[in-house]
């Protein structure tokens, strides 16, 4: 009577276990057998043991990673550590700007820090700043303020009704005025956008400053009342406007890297997005949008906005799966202002910004191709999650709509500059845009259309072959792979954007990430001659629609009658122009 293991006989009252072989084990030997021993010290668990992370552990061997406590009560795990309370907060969760504690749950994300939702309070009356719903704040002398107490304490005033300004102004005589609070001395006509002149003290209307001189009221110095040029409202403080009263160009740049700066993160947290450990994405991911009001202040002036954010755990996923985490994403898209905001030099009419360090493009979007994005948006994340290192297609990194005051909404996609380079010396000498349409008249540019200042070339102008040597297989079979992609969901009018470097650097190319066309300087290089490519499909987000069924329709008759090959035609089927792309790409491509 003894174990079949050790040898070892029995004792009176000693605990015998019935192994699923029949045969008697000591309780130490079955916990062996079993596998039931602790993670920690690899002896068997013969009574109480804790579960953390699917492995069991002895009481006294269940301690804190960092102060090596027992941990009795409570145990909070991150990766593959346990951790007490105390160190919890102190090693694994973000920092309070406020009280310093650690912030487990919702927090806001501003002015670099992390905060409590309680401790984000206005520097004068201490309201917390942060809701369910909104999240409004304005900044002053490093401290942050509620409306109420910024109006009162720092903003501008009305030198009519003496209330602060906030949004549009009118700039007269010297002073700001509310635009209604500005008006015709005799008639109390507003005065924007008229011409106004000063009598006296007083501003009139052009019809009634004739009766002030037929009063014989004339000027204090004798002179003829003075005329001021045509009023223009403004925005709050010293910047500079259209003459229209709209943001500039390189105020929207900035106002849209405040937004995202204080509103990413802010979305993400309060609606509970990024936990510690990431769930798996739901189909509401896709369709999820967060939505708010900021008002912030840029450069001396404010600017009140709506804000829209699309899919953010979507977008996000999708930076992780290219090696841009949330830090590098908001460093470059909103620690200086966007740059750009010029119209492209295709024929969309679409506003194109950069982030300051160029490596994100911002494209503003047509509310047609918004809502194409976001039908097609779980379809294209599973397509690069199956063809994340090869894939051509853009990699669309979020998903915006900005809202200024009396100004259309701007609906913009952020994307990774194919141009990128990471050495700044690089310089891409010539640009292409290939769609594989052979139109002699669309799809070549003149002479004279580059004096003009044409930088982007086209088809017929491509007339060296792309030399990608051993790479050319993979380029041809990864382009018939992204091309049944958009082919599937009706894409067409796309284009591949080439950039050629005539003269690469002579050092060895270093990278952090190797994909496959960003591996040598962040393109591809061609040994004979030596050549650097920058390669990327781009615009795919033109749907083959009930227009562009009319305009392949239309087109194809005209050209028909005009004897040349219907063939050309830009505007036609998914799948016609994806096997025509395909095909004019495999025809350039060499494996010399």
């Amino acid at each position: 009577f003894q174990c079949v293991n050790c040898d070892a006989p029995f004792a009176s009252g000693q605990e015998v276990i019935l192994g699923h072989d029949e045969s008697l084990y000591c309780m130490e030997h079955h916990a062996v057998l079993c596998g039931n021993t602790c993670s920690a010290c690899c002896q068997p668990l013969l009574s109480e043991y804790r579960i953390a992370q699917e492995a069991k552990y002895h009481p006294q061997c269940f301690v804190c990673f960092t102060c090596g406590d027992e941990l009795v009560n409570e145990f909070f795990e991150m990766g593959d550590a346990v951790f007490c309370r105390r160190d919890f907060e102190l090693v694994c969760l973000p920092r309070c700007g406020g009280c310093k504690l650690g912030i487990e749950g919702k927090f806001a994300s501003a002015l670099g820090e992390q905060w409590h939702p309680a401790c984000f309070a206005c520097e004068e009356c201490h309201k917390p700043l942060m809701t369910d719903t909104t999240f409004k704040f304005k900044t002053a002398d490093g401290a942050v303020f509620c409306q109420e107490c910024y109006d009162d304490k720092h903003s501008s005033k009305c030198s009519g009704c003496g209330f602060a300004l906030s949004g549009r102004f009118l700039r007269y005589n010297e002073l700001l005025w509310h635009e209604e609070c500005l008006v015709c001395n005799t008639c109390s006509a507003p005065l924007a956008d008229q011409v106004a002149y000063t009598h006296g003290k007083n501003a009139y209307c052009k019809d009634h400053i004739a009766e002030q001189l037929m009063a014989g009221e004339g000027c204090p110095d004798g002179n003829q009342p003075e005329t001021t040029n045509k009023i223009v409202a403004g925005s709050h403080g010293d910047a500079v406007l259209a003459k229209d009263g709209q943001l500039r160009n390189a105020q929207v740049g900035e106002a849209m890297a405040a937004a995202i700066k204080f509103a990413h993160g802010t979305y993400e947290t309060l609606s509970q997005t990024i936990p510690i450990t990431d769930p798996s994405l739901s189909s509401a991911s896709y369709a999820a949008k967060f939505s708010s009001q900021f008002t912030c202040e840029l450069s001396g002036f404010s600017v009140s906005f709506e804000f829209e954010e699309y899919a953010p755990a979507v977008f996000r996923d999708i930076r992780q799966m290219f090696g841009v985490s949330t830090p590098d994403f908001l460093h470059s898209m909103s620690d200086k202002p966007l740059t750009g905001g010029s119209v492209g030099e295709g024929k969309s009419g679409q506003i194109f910004y950069f982030s300051w360090d160029k490596r994100f493009v911002i494209k503003t979007l047509t509310l047609a191709e918004r809502q194409f994005l976001v039908r097609c948006l779980k379809d294209y994340h599973t397509h690069l999650q199956g063809n994340t290192e090869t894939t051509l297609l853009p990699r669309f990194y979020a998903l915006f709509k900005v809202k200024f005051p009396k100004e259309y909404p701007m609906r913009v996609v952020v994307m990774h500059n194919v141009f990128l380079t990471p050495d700044p010396t690089i310089r891409i000498h010539e640009q292409y845009d290939l769609k594989g349409v052979l139109d002699p008249k669309k799809r070549r540019v003149t002479d004279k259309q580059r004096a003009a200042g044409v930088t982007t070339l086209k088809d017929l102008n491509l007339t060296e072959p792309i030399r990608l040597g051993r790479l050319a297989q993979l380029f041809n079979a990864t382009v018939r792979s992204d091309c049944r992609f958009l082919m599937d969901h009706g894409m067409m009018d796309y284009s591949l954007l080439l950039g050629v470097c005539k003269s690469p650097p002579d050092a060895e190319p270093v990278c952090s990430r190797l994909f496959t066309w960003q591996k040598e300087f962040g393109g591809v290089l061609a040994s004979n001659p030596k050549t650097l490519y920058y390669l990327g499909i781009i615009d795919i987000l033109q749907e083959y629609n009930l227009k562009k069924m009319m305009e392949h329709a239309y087109k194809t008759s005209l050209t028909s009658l005009s004897g040349k090959d219907p063939s050309h035609v830009s505007a036609c089927q998914a799948a016609v122009y994806a096997r025509r792309f395909s095909a004019f790409l495999t025809a350039k491509v060499s494996d010399s």
